[in-house]
């Protein structure tokens, strides 16, 4: 039998954490090999989760695996494993280095560099990340494949807000979604003042922004131009998978401008939730998009109000609900690049 040891250490609450905990799940699901997985508790130790113990990092550099993922760049990188495999999601900390310190590029720049190294395989999360990642790092003797999230199927009726949700002031009355982190490439404050420009066109709409704070974020420049457009905009802060799914059936659209993405989960989300989604024509965003997405210029605050305008106007027009893949198929993709 296989063993696999999955280094699922992920920033929490952030996209990439939703990413591995569905690869973990949809992974036990479909196979019977042993799984051991190592994840970051709050406290700060690692877990091997399906016993409930603690997992350290030096069992896992002992243990005899076929095959190692890492889901995020991190350590260990056990080289005794028949399979490295190896997930890159972007570099953006190449394409814009002025969101990043120096200390924080070469650090990074480090660790791709040695886990490109160690990797027998790789894969990326987009056809653009893989293309972003060849223009830096040198990935010809690497086995390379081009993995897409999948989706989680949602029913596309609306269910009840939930209490805290009723508390923030959602209701019956239309509003358009943004959920991620405010990091300066994800475009926030360019949609607030894109909202803004449709206040008094649709007094009654309102911006509803969730999603986990990060460090070295746009937080206060966004929470200060939310404050100026008083209760059009909506700080719902971090939500529960429950209120997650509710905000994507309830709203006329995601708006999802970023100048960058690796990918876009969101826009997958959508999809299965059959919202319609305004997002950008560049990076990864168009590669993923619904084909009846909105697409805009991120640079272009005139472009995304545009976009939002069209959704308001024709409030109960949804697309289609049309999955791309779903995890249980990825999860068969990635089953080959492990040779299982």
């Amino acid at each position: 039998m296989t063993r696999l040891l999955i280094n699922a250490q992920a920033p929490s609450g952030h996209g990439i954490d939703r990413y591995a905990r569905e690869i973990v799940s949809n992974l036990r699901a479909k196979t019977t090999e042993t799984i051991d997985v190592l994840r970051h508790e709050r406290d700060g130790r690692s877990r091997r989760e399906e016993l409930g113990g603690i997992f350290r990092l030096n069992q896992a550099l002992l243990g005899n695996y076929e095959v190692v993922h890492s889901l995020y760049l991190g350590f260990p990188m056990v080289k005794r494993a028949r399979r490295r495999v190896l997930t890159i999601h972007d570099v953006i900390f190449l394409d814009h280095p002025q969101h990043f310190s120096g200390l924080a590029r070469r650090y990074m720049q480090q660790s791709f560099a040695r886990q490109i190294a160690w990797a027998t395989d790789i894969v990326f999360i987009s056809e653009h990340a893989r293309r972003r990642t060849s223009e830096h790092f040198d990935v010809r003797s690497t086995h390379t494949h081009v993995i897409h999230h999948g989706c989680t199927p949602r029913s596309a009726q609306p269910t009840s807000f939930t209490p805290r949700l009723l508390q923030l002031g959602l209701d019956h009355r239309p509003f358009l979604f943004y959920v991620g982190t405010f990091k300066p490439w994800k475009n926030v404050p360019r949609m607030l003042e894109a909202f803004s420009q449709l206040t008094r066109e649709f007094p009654d709409a309102r911006l509803v922004l969730a999603g986990n704070p990060a460090a070295n974020d746009d937080r206060e420049t966004v929470l200060a131009l939310a404050r100026k457009l008083g209760s059009s905009v909506i700080i719902a802060g971090p939500v529960t998978q429950q209120e997650l799914d509710v905000l994507y059936r309830h709203a006329l659209s995601l708006v999802f401008p970023s100048i960058v993405e690796g990918l876009g989960l969101p826009i997958l989300e959508a999809q299965s939730a059959g919202t319609n989604c305004i997002t950008s024509r560049d990076s990864a965003m168009s590669e993923v998009a619904p084909h009846n997405a909105l697409l805009v210029d991120p640079l272009s605050s005139e472009e995304i109000a545009q976009a939002m305008r069209t959704v308001l106007k024709q409030p109960k027009k949804r697309p289609e609900i049309k999955y791309s893949m779903q995890w249980p198929e990825v999860i068969d993709r990635y089953r080959s690049v492990y040779g299982i």
